[in-house]
């Protein structure tokens, strides 16, 4: 079976932590965790995939927009 677009029809099911659940290629708002993906051909066979996502730890550094210069700040 072909879609549209004449590419072979698949099935995605990504499961992961808190219940997480998606069908979508590309699944977004994830949480630190381990992701399964099951892909679901359309002739039955299924390959099965895992994904460890991990937290995102650093800080962003902040530039302060407007203010005293450093060299005014110096006496």
């Amino acid at each position: 079976m072909r879609d549209a677009h004449g590419h072979r029809q698949r099935k995605l099911a990504w499961s992961g932590p808190s219940n997480f659940n998606s069908t979508g290629a590309e699944p977004h708002r994830v949480r630190p965790g381990t992701y399964t993906l099951v892909v679901t051909g359309s002739n039955g066979c299924t390959s099965t995939a895992t994904a460890e996502v991990e937290q995102d730890t650093d800080v962003p550094g902040a530039q302060p927009l407007a203010g005293p210069s450093p060299a005014a700040t110096s006496a």
